[in-house]
């Protein structure tokens, strides 16, 4: 509690007695953990698993910092923190690999506990019918291999992929959640990052003029270190995408080149890796006939406010304004926030994490 409250004093804030009381609950996890040493190579490990933490309530609230506060704190490497989405990505794609054998999901779900006996997962949400019907038995393999399970979600368990297809068959991976975690609603107090102080104007640039192109070509120059290239192609899992320019962990797109061809969810995680610094010119105002590289657009600045990288944006409207569109308005919230936090003295401050 006193490195929350330490913490929270750093950012400009006021202690929240609902984050207070989440707080105490990733203090018991912290304990429960740590008193499990039944297993040689993974101290946490056990074949029953600690009760994990499910934290869901509206944007806004804190739930990602809460739980990367957690995540951070804890000082083993066999842990894994990764948005939900890309979780069940990487499920499919390990699924594919081992297609061949009598029960692939059980070899998967083997490898995942053995690498990761600690899982931690934002924005834990259900839309896709492919996922929907194996995460009750994913669920229950983890959770039978030792898995303590964190997530965030902006819904209860029982709300989850609340119209789907074949929904009664998901109904038992909502049952394994609420009898594995703890679940905890962070209600709506305060809206956590509107309160956070210390504003920076360098890293939003709107409009687009004259001064917002040389401020940024000025960023861009003390930020760069060693030879600068400019309208080349950076290579990514063999893939060219064109930049600006790019100099050592600092690299410039055009929102077009990078947003608007099709692009695969990995090619933002790699550029998020091995940049620290991000440039991104001309973002535009997207309706809903674009869909497409506006989800490339959430998907960049999810990945880049994971990895920690310091996003430079400029664009002829504000964040609240960028999006206009219905299908992807929730969706697009969140993006919101993270712009805005992005923008702060703390997120500045923090470590790049490659």
């Amino acid at each position: 509690m006193d490195r929350y409250l330490r913490a929270v004093q750093r950012r400009g804030l006021h202690p929240d007695q609902e984050q207070m009381l989440a707080v105490r609950e990733f203090g018991r996890l912290w304990e429960e953990l740590s008193v499990n040493t039944q297993s040689r190579w993974w101290p946490w490990r056990s074949t029953v698993s600690s009760q994990g933490i499910y934290l869901w309530g509206e944007q806004e609230r804190g739930k990602t910092w809460l739980m990367d506060f957690f995540f951070d704190a804890i000082p083993r490497r066999k842990k894994r923190r990764i948005h939900f989405p890309y979780f069940m990505e990487d499920v499919h794609r390990r699924l594919a690999g081992v297609k061949r054998l009598s029960y692939p999901l059980q070899q998967v779900v083997k490898d995942l506990a053995y690498e990761s006996p600690l899982l931690c997962l934002d924005d834990f949400h259900v839309h896709e019918v492919d996922d929907a019907v194996i995460l009750a038995e994913l669920l229950q393999g983890l959770f039978h291999e030792g898995v303590t399970l964190v997530a965030t979600a902006s819904q209860p368990p029982e709300d989850l992929y609340r119209h789907g297809v074949q929904r009664l068959g998901f109904l038992p991976a909502i049952n394994l959640l609420k009898e594995h975690t703890r679940v905890i609603e962070l209600g709506s107090e305060r809206d956590f990052r509107r309160e956070i102080s210390g504003m920076a104007s360098t890293h939003y640039h709107s409009p687009v003029d004259e001064l917002a192109e040389l401020r940024m070509a000025e960023a861009f120059i003390r930020l760069a270190s060693g030879r600068t290239e400019a309208d080349g192609n950076i290579g990514i899992q063999g893939r060219a995408i064109p930049f600006s320019k790019r100099a050592e962990g600092v690299i410039w797109f055009e929102f077009d080149a990078l947003c608007g061809p099709m692009r695969a969810r990995n090619d933002f995680i790699e550029i998020a890796r091995r940049h620290h610094t991000l440039f991104l010119s001309n973002v535009p105002r997207m309706d809903g006939s674009r869909d497409d590289r506006v989800r490339r657009f959430i998907f960049l600045v999810d990945e880049c406010y994971d990895h920690r990288v310091k996003l430079v944006i400029s664009s002829n409207f504000e964040p609240e304004r960028l999006y206009c569109g219905e299908g992807l308005a929730f969706e697009f919230k969140r993006t919101i926030t993270r712009l805005r936090e992005m923008q702060t003295l703390p997120y500045l401050g923090s470590s790049h994490r490659d």
